[in-house]
C-alpha cells in the first residue's frame, strides 16, 4: 500500500526505495507513489524494476526514469552502491557476529546473566551463548524473543544503532 511506504520513508529515511512491477494495472499506482514520494522533503534513490519492463521497453520512457532494473542481483549491486556499501556481499558470518555481539551488549547492559536471559526469552542457554560468539545461525521468531527480552526493537538487534547491516 502506498500509504504504508510513505509513512515508513517519512519515518526510517531510507536511502534507496525499490519498486518491482510486474501487472501493468500497477502503472497508475506508481504515478500516485511517485509524485508523493517528491513531495516528502527526504527523497531516497529509486528503484524500479521488473518483469513489466521487460514485457514492455518503453515503459521505461513512458514513466520518465533513467534508469529500470529487469534483474534482481543487478538492482541489490546498485543499491549497495547507493548507500556506499561498495560491491562485496554480506558475508553471514559477519553479520551473526555483528548481531551476537549486539545482543551481549544489550544483556549486560541489563545486568543479566546468559542464564537469565534465556529464561525471559524462552530460550536453551548454549543457544544464547553460541549466538553471542557468533556460532549460530537464528530465526527471527528467536530475534523477536531476544528482543522482547531485552527490552529493544527488533531493529536494534538486527542492524543496530547506525540502522546499517553490515
Amino acid at each position: 500500500p502506498i500509504a504504508a511506504l510513505i509513512e515508513f520513508i517519512e519515518k526510517r529515511h531510507p536511502e534507496v526505495v525499490g519498486i518491482s512491477m510486474t501487472v501493468a494495472e500497477s502503472i497508475g499506482q506508481f504515478h500516485k507513489f511517485k509524485k508523493l514520494l517528491g513531495s516528502l522533503s527526504h527523497r531516497p534513490q529509486l528503484l524500479v524494476g521488473g518483469g513489466l519492463f521487460a514485457q514492455t521497453p518503453s515503459l521505461q520512457n513512458e514513466l520518465g526514469l533513467e534508469q529500470v532494473f529487469t534483474d534482481a542481483s543487478t538492482a541489490v549491486e546498485y543499491a549497495r552502491h547507493c548507500c556506499g556499501l561498495g560491491s562485496s556481499p554480506l558475508v553471514l558470518a559477519n553479520v551473526l557476529g555483528e548481531i551476537g555481539t549486539r545482543i551481549q551488549s544489550f544483556r549486560k547492559e541489563l545486568s543479566l546473566s546468559q542464564k537469565e536471559l534465556a529464561q525471559r526469552a524462552d530460550l536453551d542457554r548454549a543457544y544464547i551463548s553460541a549466538l553471542e560468539h557468533g556460532k549460530q545461525n537464528v530465526t527471527v521468531g528467536a530475534l523477536c524473543k531476544l528482543a522482547n527480552a531485552l527490552n529493544v526493537t527488533l531493529e536494534d538487534v538486527i542492524v543496530g544503532q547506525n540502522g546499517r547491516c553490515s
